[in-house]
């Protein structure tokens, strides 16, 4: 079942979103909201020296699906969120404040 895959922190239903059959559209937009969060935390950086491109396809490679779910009005808000705190933690560079910029947009 796709939406307890991404509850559970598959990140198959998020890349592969153009196969899943939503039936329950609000389980698995909370369910990819969760994921998102989690994901965001387990992909802290761990210095503040840590340059956010080694890490930037963590969270990158969930875009395609993210505004997918976001066209089918799933509220991921909460997801990005933590997504745009963890990427702060990052070292300031030109590549971490244009990705910041960036999630502002995703609305």
């Amino acid at each position: 079942m796709p939406e307890t895959g991404a509850g559970h922190g598959h990140r198959t239903p998020l890349i592969r979103y153009q196969a899943i059959d939503l039936r329950r559209p609000p389980a698995f937009c909370a369910a990819a909201g969760r994921f998102l969060s989690h994901n965001a935390k387990e992909n802290r950086s761990m210095t503040e020296q840590t340059d956010f491109l080694s890490a930037r396809d963590r969270f990158t490679r969930y875009e395609d699906g993210m505004r997918w779910l976001m066209e089918s009005r799933c509220n991921l808000d909460a997801g990005i969120a933590a997504i745009r705190e963890v990427v702060a933690g990052y070292r300031q560079t030109d590549g971490r404040d244009a990705y910041l910029a960036h999630l502002a947009q995703l609305k």
